[in-house]
């Protein structure tokens, strides 16, 4: 039997799924629940937060499979997307550093 599950809901329970895999050494199995998540958060709801809490979370998931190189390239990515976010909504940053940093800060999902 094949049951339904709204978007609101499966939005709640992957960042809990994502980070119990990760606790516990599975970051190759978080990668494509990540990604669902990642897909969910940009093209459902269009919403910043859980893209930025599940950015930082693949980041950490390329990093515990010792692909350093890909894993600084998504928190580059992040801090530059945080940096125009941030310019287009008239906060004065200097860097794109402090840009993530402010963006991470009002966005993060703990």
């Amino acid at each position: 039997m094949c049951g339904r599950c709204n978007v609101s809901d499966m939005l709640d329970g992957l960042p809990c799924i994502i980070a119990v895999l990760l606790e516990n050494g599975y970051a190759l199995a978080a990668l494509p629940v990540i990604a669902l998540l990642e897909w969910l958060a940009q093209h459902i709801q269009g919403l910043l937060p859980p893209t930025v809490a599940v950015r930082l979370q693949r980041a950490q998931a390329l990093t515990q499979l010792g692909l350093l190189t890909e894993a600084a390239a998504v928190l580059a990515a992040l801090m530059q997307v945080a940096w125009l976010h941030c310019c287009a909504h008239a906060h004065h940053t200097t860097t794109p550093l402090h840009a993530a940093l402010w963006c991470v800060s009002r966005h993060m999902v703990t």
